[in-house]
């Protein structure tokens, strides 16, 4: 059984695209594995010749076997052809982000890309609430995948300034409550999801929003 649960949370096969949405998966799916996982990822790890017959060094062996098992299955035979000579996950991973995600001038230029991208967003009039949400994350995913950290608060004050004047009503309701520092991004979604589906049912619905 947690063999089986384990396997089904495994990350989908990279083809080449979406680096940034694949790269944020892979990082949680590999911290899952354990934090010394994740560490030789980041800090990198030496392999040696023989196996190891310390058993703190012998851990650190295995730890990195399973990371870079777990790197190279994820990835597509015309990928892995790219990455193949790396012999760490360190490697394996810096030289992957530096072919999908770009050099560091690149990477800087698609993050000021992407931050203009996300001040700029408004909620399109022909738009209904999911299709907003998800337009966000699209955008948020990205950026953290650039290693630019997007918190939910600033998420949720960015929507709150964006939805279409039918939403003022509701948002103004939001914004006099005491605890609007408290609310969070699921519970904006809930409560949106809930005033939309009113407004439908009053008949409001079809002048602002299509049927999902």
């Amino acid at each position: 059984m947690d063999q089986k649960m384990k396997g089904s949370s495994k990350v989908n096969m990279f083809e080449g695209n979406d680096y940034a949405f694949w790269s944020i998966r892979m990082k949680n799916y590999l911290m899952s594995l354990g934090p010394d996982v994740w560490a030789l990822v980041v800090w990198g790890y030496v392999v040696p010749e023989d196996i190891p017959s310390n058993s703190e060094e012998k851990k650190q062996y295995w730890d990195h076997a399973k990371a870079l098992n777990t790197l190279q299955s994820s990835l597509s035979k015309k990928v892995l052809a790219k990455v193949l000579t790396c012999t760490s996950v360190e490697q394996l991973w810096g030289k992957s982000g530096t072919i999908y995600a770009g050099g560091t001038k690149v990477k800087r230029e698609k993050l000021q890309t992407l931050k203009a991208h996300f001040e700029g967003l408004k909620m399109r009039e022909k738009e209904n609430i999911c299709q907003y949400f998800e337009r966000i994350d699209t955008i948020v995913n990205a950026l953290r995948g650039l290693g630019h950290n997007v918190s939910d608060d600033e998420i949720v004050d960015k929507l709150l300034r964006t939805f279409p004047m039918v939403y003022n009503p509701k948002v103004s309701t939001l914004e006099d409550w005491e605890d609007i520092n408290k609310l969070t991004l699921v519970e904006l979604y809930g409560i949106l999801i809930a005033y939309e589906l009113r407004m439908k049912v009053e008949g409001e619905g079809h002048m602002c929003y299509p049927t999902p």
